[in-house]
C-alpha cells in the first residue's frame, strides 16, 4: 500500500499490517484457497515461464509474497532468479524463510513511491493488485527507473468492472451499516454491560426496563440483518458478524472490551474494501496509464489485456517489453 502521508494512509498502512499479521497469503483470501488461481494464476505463469535466466525480479506491493511464491514455484529449473518484495505495511510472509528460500528478500515500511534500489537494477518489476494504491505517477517513475533497459513491467491491478470490485462495495456498505451508531453493533454495545451484571448475579436485571429495551432493540436489527441478508448476493461478511457478534455476547467474559476490538477489526476491513473500489481502474485510467508508459519508454511495447473467467472479469493485467 502506499506511504502514509496523513493520519488517514497511517490508519491504512495499520489496517493493512494487521491483515497481512493474520496470515494470509494474499488479498482475495475467500475467492481462492492457497495462491491464486485461474486467469491470474495463467498471467502470472506466462511471466515465469518468460524470464530471463539469470533474473532479478521486484514485486512492489508484495504483501505476504503471493506473487515471489508462485514465480519461485514456477522458475525453480530456470537458473538464478533472485526475487525482492516491498510494501509500506509490516510483512509478515509465514512460508518463506531465509534458510529456505535465500535468493527472495522482503523489505517493510517501503514505499512504491520511493524504492531503495540503484538504477537498472531489474529484469522484471511486478505488481500485484498493489501500484494502483501508490501516488502516480511517482511509483510509475520509480518502477521504470529500477527497471533495466529491455526489462519488463508485469502488472495485474483491480478492474472497476471486476467480481472483486462488485464484491468490495457490497461488503463495504454492509459493513457501514453494521458499524453505524444506531446500527447492530450499537445495539450489542447497549447490552453488553446487562450480560455482564446478569452473569455476575444481579437479579434485578431480568426484571430492568433498561435490560429490556436493550434486548429488544437488539432483537429487532436482528430481524433487519435477516432481511439484509436474504436480499444480498453477497451477504457472507453479514453472516459471519452476526455469529461473532453472539459468541461474544454469549460466551466473551469481557463482551464490551471484546465488542470494541472487534469493531476495529471491521473498521479495518471496510477500510481496505472501500481503498479497492476507490482504485480499480476503468478504460479510460488504463489507457491513460498504458499511454504515459509508452511515452516515458520510448520503444518499448505496452500490452493491456482483460483477465477473465467464468466467474466475470478479474483484473486488468499490463505487460511493458523492451525496448
Amino acid at each position: 500500500m502506499s506511504q502514509p502521508s496523513s493520519s488517514g494512509e497511517q490508519d491504512r498502512q495499520r489496517a493493512w499490517t494487521t491483515y497481512w499479521h493474520s496470515g494470509a497469503l494474499h488479498s482475495c483470501p475467500t475467492s481462492f484457497v492457497g495462491n491464486y488461481a485461474g486467469a491470474i494464476a495463467e498471467f502470472w505463469s506466462e511471466v515465469g515461464k518468460s524470464l530471463p535466466a539469470p533474473a532479478r525480479v521486484l514485486d512492489v506491493g508484495t504483501g505476504n509474497g503471493s506473487i515471489p511464491k508462485f514465480l519461485m514455484d514456477i522458475a525453480a529449473d530456470r537458473g538464478v532468479v533472485e526475487i525482492d518484495g516491498v510494501d509500506a505495511a509490516q510483512i509478515a510472509p509465514t512460508w518463506h524463510s531465509t534458510a529456505d528460500t535465500p535468493r527472495v528478500r522482503f523489505h517493510s515500511g517501503v514505499r512504491m513511491e520511493a524504492l531503495p534500489f540503484p538504477d537498472a537494477a531489474f529484469d522484471v518489476v511486478c505488481s500485484q493488485f498493489a501500484i494502483e494504491y501508490a501516488s502516480a505517477p511517482e511509483a510509475w517513475t520509480e518502477a521504470l527507473r529500477v527497471l533495466k533497459p529491455g526489462g519488463s513491467l508485469c502488472w495485474v491491478m483491480h478492474h472497476r468492472a471486476s467480481v472483486f470490485a462488485s464484491v468490495a462495495a457490497q461488503e463495504r456498505d454492509h459493513l457501514a451499516w453494521l458499524l453505524q451508531a444506531d446500527g447492530l453493533f450499537g445495539a450489542a454495545a447497549d447490552l453488553a454491560p446487562w450480560l455482564m451484571r446478569h452473569r455476575a448475579g444481579e437479579a434485578s436485571v431480568a426484571m430492568s426496563s433498561e435490560a429490556n429495551a436493550a434486548r429488544s432493540r437488539f432483537n429487532g436489527i436482528q430481524q433487519d440483518l435477516e432481511s439484509r441478508i436474504q436480499a444480498s448476493a453477497s451477504a457472507d461478511v453479514l453472516g459471519e458478524v452476526r455469529a461473532q457478534l453472539h459468541a461474544i455476547l454469549a460466551r466473551s467474559t469481557e463482551p464490551v472490551a471484546a465488542l470494541s476490538q472487534y469493531r476495529q477489526q471491521l473498521q479495518e476491513s471496510m477500510l481496505r474494501s472501500s481503498d479497492l473500489v476507490d482504485r480499480a481502474l476503468d478504460s479510460d485510467r488504463v489507457r491513460n496509464l498504458a499511454s504515459w508508459l509508452e511515452d516515458h519508454r520510448p520503444g518499448a511495447t505496452v500490452a493491456v489485456e482483460t483477465l477473465r473467467q467464468e466467474e466475470g472479469i478479474l483484473a486488468w493485467g499490463l505487460k511493458l517489453r523492451g525496448p
